[in-house]
């Protein structure tokens, strides 16, 4: 089952995540992994993913994740919200970044 880490970030002001546009190659059931990168304090929640093809996101401490059953036939975009706590303020907010499903 491969996995894939996407790493929230927030330097110098600027939020960031790492890769913006997960691309998932492999067909059937993939791990996707939304880890604190530098000031980030916590991802706090995950929302906007349908089930399925993914699972409900569940927190595993302060990250979150959830299983893509790609099944895609063509390439297929989901949009989705982070929130996040930072590091330094506590403040939280969300970002909107994207995962494309392909074929193999």
């Amino acid at each position: 089952m491969p996995t894939i880490d996407i790493t929230v970030s927030y330097v110098n002001g600027t939020l960031s995540v790492s890769p913006a546009n997960a691309q998932v190659t492999s067909q059937g059931t993939n791990v996707i992994r939304w880890v604190p990168g530098t000031g980030i304090a916590s991802i706090d929640s995950i929302s906007g993913l349908p089930n399925p093809p993914f699972t409900t996101p569940k927190k595993v401490k302060k990250r979150f994740k959830t299983t893509d059953n790609n099944s895609a036939s063509s390439p297929t975009t989901y949009s989705y919200t982070i929130g996040y706590t930072l590091s330094v303020s506590k403040v939280s907010s969300t970002h909107d970044p994207q995962i494309t499903n392909e074929p193999e």
